[in-house]
């Protein structure tokens, strides 16, 4: 009986990969998905912000950035990435705090970065575009949502 058992999971198998493959192929880009934000474009990427990942405190705010490139970089390696950014609105610096790179939508590599100095802005760069839109955010969602105000004597 185990003879026969693998001789069918093993078409089975191969079907799986196949269809697998083929998915990866065809899937629509992560970008095509409306809480990423288009920041920036050059012939050679295209830059979003993730609007729905923002996290604002004191005069920092953290945002997921993702980056589609035209051609895969890093020797082919990858065609996407996606860092998380520290964004120092007042100051005008940023930081880069965790990174993911995807082939065609597959996870090829993440860690989280260590920790280091602040990094400027160049002028009229995609960082700057990233940076002004980060820090813009936080601001835009908070005029956008209704809040709701509670008298101090009716809270429990």
């Amino acid at each position: 009986m185990a003879p026969l058992r693998r001789l069918i999971l093993l078409p089975m198998a191969i079907q799986f990969a196949v269809v697998s493959h083929l998915h990866a192929q065809t899937a629509a880009p992560f970008s095509a998905d409306p809480r990423w934000v288009r920041v920036a474009q050059t012939s050679d990427l295209t830059a979003y912000i993730d609007r729905e990942s923002v996290i604002a405190y004191l005069d920092l705010v953290e945002v997921w950035n993702l980056w589609e490139f035209t051609t895969p970089k890093g020797g082919g390696k990858f065609d996407t990435a996606m860092i998380r950014w520290q964004l120092d609105c007042t100051n005008r610096r940023f930081k880069p705090t965790y990174r993911k790179y995807y082939l065609q939508q597959e996870l090829i590599y993440s860690d989280s970065l260590p920790l280091k100095d602040w990094q400027s802005l160049a002028p009229q760069s995609t960082g700057e575009s990233l940076f002004l839109r980060g820090c813009s955010l936080p601001r835009a969602l908070l005029d956008t949502v209704p809040l709701e105000i509670v008298p101090h004597d009716t809270v429990p």
